[in-house]
Parts: structure tokens; C-alpha cells; sequence
């Protein structure tokens, strides 16, 4: 599903915490911003090579699907800026479902879905947004509420330590509870021409 409106970046904050249906959630979220330029475009191949501030280089494929792709120039400075939010929904363990073990490995696998969506920008210059929205289900290892952490068993096995913005929102999670994380994470895309 494609929208002709840029999505607000910071509307994904809300979209993360909306996604959990619960009476108890929890949720936490980070904004990382950087600015590249652009030093050389194979326009054949489709790839682009980039520049940071500290002089640092590296080269990504432009897929299809970015239709302004001929529009970049060398000079160009791309600004993105990233969004991950993670919200928590407790569903309390049922005898029935599939469980993870304290070994951290799943007896039976537990899914993770999700979806994506691009949204091109409108504007004189390339732009756009690419967002994701995944919902895995894990089971609770451990809570430290002073610290406002969150540790789970992820459905791959492994461990993952989350902090939680409001820790009043994790009273009453405890180990072994299984929960459901959400993760919206959304990449904005502006092209600045000097």
C-alpha cells in the first residue's frame, strides 16, 4: 500500500504505541539523524557513492523502486533521518501457545510479521519515507524497573535488552510473561541542492 502524502516521521511514534491493543503497554523509541553528499553516481548500475562529515565514504544500490534516482547530482546532500520505536503489549502465558525456555531457545517457533510501505515525497527534489511496522512474540527474562530495562528471549533465540521510557507502564510484567514488541521503524529521505 502506497500513500501520495509524506508521512511525518515523527507520526511513527504514535503508530508504534497504537499498534498494542493492551490495558498494560510499554514503549520506547530513538531518532538517529545524518547528512551524507553525494560523490559519484553510476547511473548504468544505479549505485551511488556517499560522504559523511568525518571525510568517511560508502556506496549503496539505488533499487527500482527509487523512481527519482536520475534527478541525483554529485554535490548532493542527503539527509535521513531514522526511527525505531519498540512498543510492548503482556498477554499472559497460556498453557496451549508455544513457549520459550529459560535455555533461551523455542520449544515451538514463535512468528514474526509485518509490513512495509514507501512513500515518495512530492517535492522539487527527491524525497520519501520507507516505513515498517514487525510484531515478534517473546517471553519476558527479566525486568529492572529502577534502570528501566526489559530484558526478552527473542523468538531467534537470543537475548535483548530494551529500555523503557515510562518504567510505571512494566509493573506487573515479570519473567516468563509472554508479550508481543512492536517495532515501527521508518527512514526519511530529503535531497538538499546546494
Amino acid at each position: 500500500m502506497q500513500r501520495h502524502l509524506l508521512i511525518p516521521l515523527l507520526a511513527l511514534c504514535a503508530l508504534a504505541t497504537a499498534a498494542v491493543s493492551s490495558a498494560q503497554s510499554a514503549g520506547s523509541a530513538d531518532i538517529l539523524r545524518a547528512s551524507v553528499k553525494v560523490d559519484a553516481i553510476d547511473k548504468a548500475q544505479r549505485m551511488v557513492t556517499v560522504r559523511d562529515e568525518k571525510g568517511h565514504k560508502d556506496s549503496f544500490h539505488a533499487p527500482p523502486e527509487m523512481q527519482r534516482f536520475d534527478e541525483l547530482k554529485v554535490g548532493d546532500r542527503i539527509n535521513l533521518t531514522y526511527f525505531q520505536g519498540i512498543a510492548f503489549e503482556v498477554r499472559k502465558r497460556d498453557a496451549a501457545e508455544s513457549t520459550v525456555g529459560t535455555s533461551g531457545t523455542a520449544e515451538k517457533p514463535v512468528g514474526t510479521s509485518g509490513t512495509a510501505e514507501i512513500t515518495r515525497g512530492t517535492g522539487p527534489l527527491p524525497s520519501g519515507a520507507i516505513t515498517q511496522r514487525r510484531t515478534a512474540t517473546v517471553t519476558v527474562k527479566a525486568t529492572d524497573l529502577a534502570n528501566q530495562l526489559l530484558t526478552v528471549w527473542l523468538p531467534s533465540g537470543r537475548v535483548a535488552t530494551h529500555k523503557v521510557q515510562d518504567p510505571s507502564l512494566m509493573k506487573g510484567i515479570v519473567a516468563d510473561d509472554k508479550i508481543d514488541i512492536t517495532y515501527a521503524e521508518g527512514l526519511l529521505i530529503e535531497v538538499e541542492r546546494p
